[in-house]
């Protein structure tokens, strides 16, 4: 599978009577945090309790995590393979002839900005405008669905 399936797939797990738009990025950074915190506890085991490190629950944590940013990316209106690509260019810069510890404590922050203002990460339709919604917390929410063409 692909990156573009792979998106394809998770959005298709999405639930449109449980997702309030307005919470679906908030959503999202909550789902990575938690699986983040599922890895390291993973790794507390195996480090502190002396237990083995559990590959196969690694792999299942790290599935989740990428679920989560597949939907974040959707979200956000970017295509996952393009943020992969951004993301190894803004290293490419940081490291240009591979990782070193000169570099990686004297990085050029404006060269590296430039790469990620002028990546491939352009916004794809996906019918809701996800990224000017309200994310503070109600007491009542209000389902309501704002799309790029209901201007």
């Amino acid at each position: 599978m692909n990156f573009k399936e792979f998106q394809a797939a998770v959005l298709t797990t999405l639930s449109k009577d449980y997702y309030p738009q307005n919470h679906a990025i908030m959503h999202a950074i909550y789902g990575i945090s938690t699986e983040a915190g599922e890895l390291l506890d993973a790794l507390k085991k195996a480090t502190y309790y002396g237990k083995p490190l559990d590959k196969v629950n690694l792999k299942e944590e790290t599935g989740d995590l990428l679920y989560y940013v597949a939907v974040l990316c959707h979200c956000c209106r970017w295509d996952l393979e393009d943020v992969f690509d951004v993301v190894i260019k803004k290293l490419r810069t940081r490291y240009p002839e591979g990782f070193s510890q000169h570099h990686a404590l004297n990085r050029d922050l404006q060269a590296e900005r430039e790469v990620l203002e002028e990546g491939s990460t352009k916004p794809k339709p996906n019918n809701t405008d996800y990224t000017t919604l309200d994310y503070r917390p109600k007491k009542r929410v209000i389902v309501t669905r704002r799309t790029l063409n209901s201007d």
